[in-house]
């Protein structure tokens, strides 16, 4: 995967702030001449009129062909190239004014908004409590996995738990099971991944009583209304 920062290209003209766990747009104009769009959750926190977005280039299976955009952003764009992006924008936001715990579950490329979320709680030692899972195949693939571990040990109240389907370590084997977290009291839980993950593990927390109302999703694909 590669992480890119980019920043104005007028300097009198910054990007702004955002809220921690939005996203942008990025255009890239493939060799072909068409122009494709592809939303890029941003994992830092903040600062200097600077975003940061992680792409994982999707290689090609017999089910479906090479990510067109997600190669050509990883093979082509150097530093100093110019790139067209949106404004920050997106629903699964953290509640900065809130003092409640936060439950970040991930699974995937969907731990991209958690990294967001947890750069901005690092980054004013926030006292809240902080419980983070995520699921992956194994170690080697699960993104980011360094980068969440230090943030998670640089928080005073946080907890971080693993599910990998290959064993490996100290982390649990298989998928992941909500009953198997302590979830705190009147948290506000943040999900993020693929439908079929979504789906499963916002059962598990309405089968554990958790009221939707504080169940924030955001899924990796068109198909929103498997939400509903």
């Amino acid at each position: 995967m590669v992480t890119f920062v980019v920043e104005a290209a007028d300097p009198a003209d910054p990007l702004p702030d955002f809220i921690p766990g939005q996203y942008v747009s990025v255009g890239a104009t493939l060799p072909d001449g068409a122009r494709q769009l592809r939303q890029y959750s941003l994992v830092h926190a903040p600062r200097d009129g600077r975003l940061a977005f992680t792409v994982r280039p999707v290689a090609a299976t017999a089910d479906q062909p090479a990510g067109e955009v997600s190669n050509w952003l990883t093979t082509h764009v150097t530093v100093g190239d110019n790139l067209a992006i949106t404004l920050p924008f997106g629903d699964l936001t953290l509640d900065t004014a809130a003092s409640t715990p936060v439950v970040l579950i991930s699974a995937g490329i969907g731990i991209t908004p958690m990294i967001g979320i947890l750069e901005y709680l690092a980054a004013g030692t926030a006292q809240r409590q902080v419980l983070v899972a995520h699921a992956d195949r194994n170690p080697d693939i699960h993104p980011l996995r360094t980068v969440r571990r230090d943030l998670v040990d640089a928080l005073p109240n946080a907890d971080l738990e693993l599910w990998y389907e290959q064993p490996s370590g100290d982390s649990r084997t298989g998928t992941l099971t909500v009953s198997a977290l302590d979830l705190p009291a009147e948290a506000d839980i943040y999900l993020c991944g693929g439908a079929g993950f979504l789906q499963s593990v916002r059962a598990q927390l309405t089968a554990a009583g958790v009221p939707l109302t504080r169940v924030h999703s955001e899924l990796f694909s068109p198909d929103d209304w498997l939400l509903r």
